[in-house]
């Protein structure tokens, strides 16, 4: 079993943050099953959940999480591996935002977006 604290890098976000960066970033709809983060890789990107579930697996341990969770942000800015494989499922709707689209969604631009992102990520 996976405990909370095994979860590093793993943020919660708002629904209403996920529903502010719908609105400034392209959603990608997955038809299939698919690997977003592979163990032992840094992320080019961090994932936010819009739709559907994210399949977290250590091992033999897996979590499911759901909607307004981000994945891979942490990494993506320390250039850190990932030390999880994260599936999404079929018909899951992900933000992609790369290091540059990221630091966009924390700026003043948004300044919504930065001051809940702050607040789910300290």
């Amino acid at each position: 079993m996976i405990k909370n604290n095994e979860l590093p890098g793993i943020y919660f976000l708002d629904l209403k943050l996920v529903e502010d960066l719908v609105k400034h970033f392209p959603v990608r709809t997955y038809l299939a099953e698919s690997d977003i983060i592979y163990k032992g890789h840094i992320p080019h990107a961090a994932y936010v959940l819009t739709e559907g579930t994210v399949q977290m697996a250590k091992k033999k341990a897996v979590v499911t999480l759901l909607p307004g969770v981000m994945l891979g942000a942490r990494e993506l800015f320390r250039n850190n591996i990932f030390r999880f494989n994260a599936k999404v499922a079929s018909g899951g709707k992900v933000i992609i935002l790369d290091r540059s689209s990221l630091t966009e969604a924390m700026s003043h631009k948004y300044e919504i977006i930065r001051n809940s992102f702050l607040a789910a990520v300290k």
